[in-house]
């Protein structure tokens, strides 16, 4: 088998495993074959493709087909994505837009999306009769079981947007993305030949990463004066443009400040780093069952100062709040200790009374989460910590507040308690 075509089946193979799970638009060798979109599985056998189609949030055909079959797979946004991204382009007190938003999600299916954007429509304009009439519509359909409630090809798993007490509490997008920046880990260096040179910068790894408010352009503008750049700027910002988008991401993240928010804001990472998937599948489900229920931590106000969110399964806000309370939070010792994770409190806490050195007041009457340091739980909390990147842990450049608890820096005297707000 020659070069070319050993790259060809490596590269259909590294997509067919990010697609799984996922809503892809499948395009097969056939030319004569129709293309579909759905959610791609694999059989258990890993030769086919089990892929389901979705009409309004409903599951109406299921396909197999041969893996050997399959030319290419695109990533397909879902309706709930597409509904997420054209809430960010709406003024929340424009009760027009939120009509129209509600009528959108209407005819796709996304009853309780239509049914919240048409009430907050109301709420901002309560004489507007287009909503009034399309919200009767939709709750008869919700009433009477028709369509899916929150619809869109996932089976209807969307978290609709909210403005509760407890979301007030969490991160913002902004922090979200901070994080994720942070938490990138690296990869190989790459060297690339650039105007005669050859320049070197550190790769992370692989992400799916968008540019905000021309900021390629920004960043050329900002290196003209650079020792890469100077020589001729124009043909220098040329070539850099030529590269491709995630080479672009590494090496502007290799040549700005740490602190420069300006340009990493605009940096947008739209998957989650591996550390933070292992903490969404293995670790939070984990922590949800014991320490993070509403029994204990994830009670309204938490307990000991100590509050976690109580979320559902892909509530990404939630998510990434959790995180940053346990990676704050240090009153008495570091939950997450990088420097030294086996020191970590969220290890010793869910440990039994006879093998943890920190041991929970006797009053909060705690269930061990970990059997011991030998079982395969307690080895996976502490596999995923030693993961983080770090020591020194990441500057995320977020001002968080952890909610009812204890003020993170408040063993810092270096700290200047009259400033507010966030970088």
């Amino acid at each position: 088998m020659c070069r070319r075509t050993l790259i060809a089946v490596a590269c259909l193979l590294a997509v067919s495993v990010s697609a799984l799970g996922q809503t892809m638009k499948v395009t097969f060798k056939d030319p004569n074959r129709r293309p579909i979109t759905g959610k791609v599985e694999k059989t258990d056998d890993g030769t086919k493709y089990k892929i389901t189609v979705f009409v309004g949030g409903k599951p109406v055909m299921v396909q197999t087909v041969d893996a050997k079959d399959v030319k290419l797979m695109e990533r397909v946004l879902t309706p709930e994505e597409i509904y997420q991204q054209k809430l960010k382009t709406i003024s929340p007190g424009d009760a027009n837009a939120r009509f129209k938003l509600g009528e959108w999600a209407f005819g796709q299916g996304m009853l309780k999306i239509a049914e919240y954007e048409l009430e907050q429509a109301l709420k901002i304009k309560p004489n507007h009769e287009s909503a009034k009439l399309l919200l009767k519509q939709v709750k008869a359909k919700i009433a009477a079981g028709t369509g899916s409630p929150n619809g869109g090809n996932n089976g209807g798993t969307t978290i609709l947007p909210a403005n509760t007490a407890e979301r007030k509490l969490m991160i913002t997008e902004r922090d979200l993305n901070r994080i994720r920046l942070g938490e990138l880990a690296y990869g190989r260096y790459v060297r690339k030949a650039f105007l005669g040179q050859i320049v070197e910068f550190r790769s992370r790894e692989p992400a799916r990463v968008a540019f905000n408010n021309k900021v390629q352009a920004r960043f050329v503008d900002m290196m003209r004066n650079d020792e890469e750049f100077r020589v001729n700027p124009k043909a220098a910002g040329e070539a850099f443009r030529r590269w491709k988008a995630d080479e672009q991401f590494w090496y502007i993240m290799e040549r700005i400040e740490r602190s420069d928010w300006a340009i990493k804001d605009d940096l947008v990472v739209k998957t989650d780093p591996k550390s933070i998937k292992t903490f969404h599948r293995a670790v939070w489900p984990m922590l949800a069952k014991s320490c993070g229920s509403t029994q204990c931590h994830g009670a309204e106000k938490g307990k000991g100062q100590f509050k976690l969110f109580s979320i559902k399964a892909n509530d990404t806000l939630g998510l990434y709040s959790n995180f940053m309370i346990l990676d704050m939070f240090k009153k008495g010792g570091k939950m997450i200790d990088r420097d030294y994770p086996r020191e970590s409190r969220l290890l010793e806490a869910g440990l039994p009374p006879t093998e943890a050195k920190w041991k929970h007041p006797a009053k909060a009457k705690a269930t061990p989460t970990f059997t011991s340091v030998t079982g395969a739980r307690y080895k996976n909390v502490l596999q995923w910590i030693e993961s983080l990147k770090g020591p020194p842990r990441p500057f995320y450049g977020v001002k968080y507040k952890l909610p009812f608890g204890p003020d993170p820096d408040a063993d810092n005297p270096l700290k200047d308690r009259t400033k507010a707000g966030g970088p």
